[in-house]
């Protein structure tokens, strides 16, 4: 990994960077309104530092589309150069060595050079098979962030990285060369083993969480066929089976109201998914009930007034302990659409409406940088201009993609984790009943589809992914309503194409999937 071969890649090569081609057509721009300034980042500077927060700093550098600013004669000597600064307003110089010094949160902007002469002070050296999201690669002239392997169980296959790097050795007497954008920063095993991988000496490993499965009722780590049957005469009701052993978890369990919509989660943090529902009520005030899904019989909120009466729910774990947090996107097309976002352990706010989407736009939340924190998504369902997506890191106040064309115009959204690499990915499911139905998946940390117009589900199904086997990746998941046949499950593992469920049937014509 020669100098000049290193500043011959892309000016801002990013690991998640993207290029894609949206499934929709007469793609242009959509604006969202966001009310607040980055904020400081939870280290201080030269202080211990997480590697998920290294990896989030870096990545507001991109977002900020930061570009490589350092100017330099024929001889190597640096002529003039540029800063941007971090989420907290510190300067750092906008070269290789400035991108690393920001993204560690150090006190100065050490070069190349310097960082070669500190380690055993600063940093630490590291095989190459030892390195960790935030650690860092040092050749003669550059140094780069790592990202992630590409395999985790075959490092061969190299990594991905976050780079900053200027013109070519042979363009210096020429002066700088325009830099090209947004593709995605890769490094080969090869460039690594014959370089020097570093550790920064403050760096920590993130705190790991429980991981939370969408819609587990039994706490067996895999998502459960669930139900919700509204029902103003008898009663309304849960049920809920077992995706492991078959068997009724809740059977005909009588909670909620005729129009109440299910939002189950684990709002206590026991690695169980609650019986919960938002009752949106004009009148009285709207109202969170939740039920304690392991006990199933303790109130966890008891017609608890939080949210207005259109109000949307979207829960979701907004500040990494590990609990569902009550959630709501309220649409307004006169003030300006918001989020309000309750802690539901500390009886707290974590968001109080603040104004970010538009206001037709589905709320679609995850953990699309793998932080372990729940970020704000949205989908805009557009036939004239492109239908889009745009999300908001809540941890540290930036954007992570503004206005990403990916979809059709009626598209569902089904967020998850489809390839196991611990980001939520684009999800969508496109109901057709001419062509047939198909799923599109695009993972937004590597750039890449996972899948892309794959026909699984028929013409009127509810997409409703979760991880029904296990295994720690969404599955492709649809419940079929049908009044005359029987209503149905169909679930395929889309790592090997088989069929988890397929005409399974169980539940009634007018039930709603309780999964997420």
């Amino acid at each position: 990994m020669t100098r000049t071969r290193l500043r011959q890649r892309a000016g801002r090569i990013v690991a998640g960077a993207l290029a894609l081609a949206a499934t929709a057509t007469a793609l242009t721009a959509i604006q969202v309104v966001a009310s607040a300034a980055p904020a400081q980042a939870a280290s201080s500077i030269g202080g211990q530092i997480t590697r998920s927060e290294v990896l989030a700093r870096a990545q507001y550098w991109v977002d900020k589309n930061v570009v490589y600013g350092t100017v330099y004669d024929g001889t190597g000597r640096v002529i003039s150069t540029q800063q941007s600064s971090d989420p907290g307003g510190k300067q750092y110089r906008t070269d290789c060595s400035g991108l690393v010094s920001m993204a560690w949160h150090l006190s100065s902007s050490p070069t190349t050079d310097d960082f070669r002469n500190s380690i055993g002070s600063v940093t630490d050296s590291i095989s190459a098979d030892s390195l960790k999201p935030g650690d860092a690669i040092l050749s003669s002239g550059h140094i780069e962030l790592f990202a992630r392997w590409k395999d985790g169980a075959d490092h061969s296959k190299g990594a991905f990285t976050y780079s900053l790097n200027g013109p070519a050795f042979q363009d210096w007497a020429k002066g700088p060369v325009p830099n090209s954008h947004n593709q995605v920063g890769d490094i080969s095993y090869y460039d690594i083993t014959h370089n020097r991988p570093l550790r920064y000496k403050n760096i920590v490993d993130s705190p790991t969480a429980t991981r939370m499965v969408t819609g587990d009722y039994d706490g067996d780590g895999q998502t459960d066929l669930a139900l919700y049957r509204r029902d103003a005469t008898n009663g309304s009701a849960w049920w809920v089976e077992s995706s492991n052993s078959r068997e009724s978890i809740f059977s005909d369990r009588h909670y909620g109201g005729s129009a109440d919509i299910p939002a189950p989660g684990d709002y206590n943090g026991d690695g169980v998914a609650d019986l919960a529902l938002y009752r949106r009520d004009c009148v009285n005030g709207s109202a969170w009930w939740i039920l304690n899904g392991r006990d199933k019989t303790t109130q966890i909120k008891a017609d608890f007034k939080y949210g207005g009466c259109a109000d949307i729910p979207a829960p979701g774990d907004y500040n990494g302990d590990g609990v569902t947090d009550l959630a709501l996107y309220r649409q307004d097309c006169a003030s300006g659409s918001s989020w309000s976002i309750y802690d539901v352990k500390n009886s707290s706010a974590i968001k109080s409406g603040f104004k970010y989407g538009g206001c037709k736009d589905i709320p679609a939340p995850g953990d699309y940088n793998g932080d372990k924190w729940t970020d704000l998504a949205l989908y805009r369902q557009d036939c004239a201009n492109g239908s889009s997506w745009s999300i908001y890191n809540v941890r540290l106040s930036g954007a992570i993609q503004s206005s990403l064309k990916y979809g059709g115009c009626a598209d569902i959204p089904a967020p998850g984790d489809y390839n196991g690499n611990g980001s939520t990915d684009l999800a969508l499911y496109r109901q057709d009943c001419t062509n047939g139905s198909s799923w599109s998946i695009f993972d937004i940390v590597t750039a890449n589809a996972v899948r892309s117009g794959l026909k699984y589900g028929g013409c009127a199904d509810i997409p409703a992914p979760g991880d029904y086997n296990g295994d720690g990746i969404n599955d492709l998941a649809l419940y079929r309503r049908d009044c005359t046949n029987g209503s149905t499950w169909w679930v395929l593992d889309i790592t090997d194409n088989s069929q988890i469920f397929a005409d399974h049937h169980w539940g009634g014509c007018a039930d709603i999937p309780a999964t997420a």
